[in-house]
Parts: structure tokens; C-alpha cells; sequence
């Protein structure tokens, strides 16, 4: 009776040992299975920060593009601004210039005028003093 006994636990602890084998081997296989996807998550986060790391780098550099773009823009702009600028105190000169011109070409047309007009009356005195000078020759 007690080798059945003995017997009944030593099967008994085989077949604990068993399932104890068993249950450690699903254990194990399923701690495999979440260091599996542990990894797994890791290798996509780490892929998705790499994209990351990338874009923003592409977006930084699209931004410093821009930016130097805009700056070139603002420049020329400044540059035409000057220019349009420089061009119109140019073309201010030039009308005070010509303003002063056709003051000039006003006061010398309006002298001609009077110089004709003194003329005119300077040739009819001479005529008329000339005629005075005949009426007195011929009276003597």
C-alpha cells in the first residue's frame, strides 16, 4: 500500500510537473509573444521618429527657404523703392528746371514784345520826325 501510495504521488508530482512544464512554456511563450510586440512598438516608434526627425527637417529648411526668399523680396523691393524715389526727386529737379525755363522764355518774350513795341513807336516817331524835316525843307 505505500508504494501504491508512493506510486499515486509520483505520478501525481509527474503530472504537476507536466502541467508545471506546460504552464511555464505558455507562460514563457506568451512573455516572448509581448517582448515580440514590445519590439515591434519599439521599431515603429523608432521609424516614426526618424520620419519625423525628417519632415521637420524638410520643413525647416522649406521655412529658412522662404525666409531667404522673402528677405531677397524685401530687398529688390527696397531697391525699386529707392529707385522710384531717386527718379522722382530726379524728375522734381528736371520740372523746377523747366519751370524756371519757361519763366525765362516768358519774361524774354514778354521784353521782345515790349522791345517791338518800343520799336514800332521808335519808327513811327523817326517817320514822323522825318516827315516834319521834309515839310520844313520844302517850305524853305
Amino acid at each position: 500500500m505505500q508504494i501504491e501510495i508512493e506510486k499515486v504521488v509520483a505520478n501525481h508530482e509527474n503530472v504537476l510537473r507536466t502541467r508545471n512544464s506546460e504552464f511555464e512554456a505558455e507562460l514563457e511563450m506568451k512573455r516572448q509573444l509581448v517582448e515580440d510586440e514590445i519590439e515591434a512598438k519599439r521599431w515603429a516608434w523608432e521609424l516614426r521618429e526618424v520620419d519625423l526627425k525628417q519632415r521637420e527637417d524638410v520643413v525647416e529648411k522649406d521655412i529658412e527657404l522662404k525666409r531667404a526668399l522673402l528677405l531677397k523680396e524685401n530687398e529688390d523691393i527696397n531697391k525699386t523703392m529707392l529707385d522710384l524715389q531717386k527718379s522722382l526727386d530726379s524728375l522734381q529737379v528736371r520740372r523746377k528746371q523747366v519751370d524756371c525755363a519757361k519763366e525765362k522764355l516768358q519774361t524774354m518774350i514778354s521784353e521782345t514784345n515790349e522791345l517791338a513795341a518800343l520799336e514800332m513807336k521808335l519808327k513811327e516817331e523817326v517817320d514822323t520826325l522825318r516827315a516834319y524835316d521834309r515839310g520844313r525843307q520844302t517850305e524853305i
